[in-house]
């Protein structure tokens, strides 16, 4: 009896992966899949498996027992385009939001981990909470995060 926190994130990992493009910016690259938070130091365009939010847990319903698992899988997406506009890459960031949205769209289960997943949300991160910020260093272009949740109810059995 253990969580399908774990598998999800596998899973929807391999999704992301299999279905990242070309990177707009890193040419003939795929866009980077990683874990943890995107930063400044990374790829130029990444999704990541950002982090899990449980907000229906109850510790009531832990134990050897069966029980539904609520939880959010949130996926980080960064673009930057060190010779872009804010206009081209808040656009380029919306594009790559938008892939976690079709693969799960594609695969409700993530592979048999969930009994269903979808996204929840897409908004900006709080290191972007308007949108688009210029890179510090001059010269540098644009940056965006985005935040997409992923929802997932899994039976733990």
């Amino acid at each position: 009896m253990s969580s399908a926190i774990g598998a999800a994130r596998g899973a929807l990992f391999d999704l992301l992966e299999a279905a990242a493009p070309v990177s707009s910016t890193q040419a003939p690259a795929k866009v980077q899949v990683t874990y943890g938070p995107p930063d400044a130091y990374e790829d130029q365009e990444l999704l990541t498996l950002a982090g899990v939010e449980t907000p229906d847990e109850d510790t009531a319903a832990l134990g050897n027992h069966a029980r539904d698992e609520n939880f959010v899988l949130v996926v980080g997406v960064k673009a930057h385009d060190p010779a872009g506009t804010a206009r081209s890459v808040d656009a380029r960031g919306w594009v790559l939001a938008e892939i976690p949205r079709t693969v799960v769209a594609a695969n409700r289960t993530l592979g048999g981990t969930v009994q269903t997943a979808e996204v929840a949300s897409i908004r900006h991160d709080d290191r972007t909470p308007d949108g688009v910020a210029p890179v510090i260093a001059p010269g540098s272009g644009y940056v965006t995060f985005l935040r997409v949740a992923v929802r997932c109810w899994a039976r733990i059995t």
